[in-house]
């Protein structure tokens, strides 16, 4: 599985396929910003904010099709039991930042620890480009609210 994502023309990412949360969700909020929808996508407005239902109603779908149109039909599954756009949004908020099952985030935390500690530079491998790859299993691990310390960090990057 490749590690590349391309983006759209509309500037959502396609081909996401769970490798970085947090990469993706700013993304999205790029894409919500550009469509000016993101306050209604991350509830800060709601149905009461609009001019009237049938404003809310195009928004709410327009957030809908960002939101599963470029997905795999896994990914476009998992949300489309929800109603709203902006409730799509929050299930996979919680979802991925583990906001809904301990467990789950639990589990996360420690794959990307591991992943953070296992992680080695190949002889053949770019240097800069592994640095990159382990800040962001630290990004992921911080969007997971299990931030490591910058001591811990330092030692794992020499």
């Amino acid at each position: 599985m490749s590690t590349k994502v391309e983006i759209n023309k509309n500037g959502r990412p396609v081909g996401w396929h769970w490798q970085s949360w947090v990469y993706y969700k700013g993304m999205m909020m790029i894409a919500f910003e550009k469509k000016g929808v993101v306050d209604f996508a991350t509830d800060k407005k709601t149905a009461a904010d609009a001019k009237d239902q049938a404003e809310f109603d195009g928004i709410q779908a327009k957030i809908k099709l960002m939101i599963m149109t470029p997905r795999s039909m896994q990914l476009a599954q998992q949300v489309m039991m929800n109603k709203t756009g902006t409730e799509m949004w929050k299930y996979l908020e919680d979802f991925y930042e583990g906001k809904t099952n301990a467990a789950t985030r639990a589990n996360q935390e420690i794959i990307l620890f591991n992943r953070l500690q296992t992680a080695r530079c190949k002889a053949d491998e770019d240097v800069a480009q592994h640095v990159d790859k382990m800040f962001t299993f630290k990004t992921q691990l911080a969007a997971l609210n299990a931030d490591v310390t910058e001591p811990i960090f330092i030692q794992m990057l020499v």
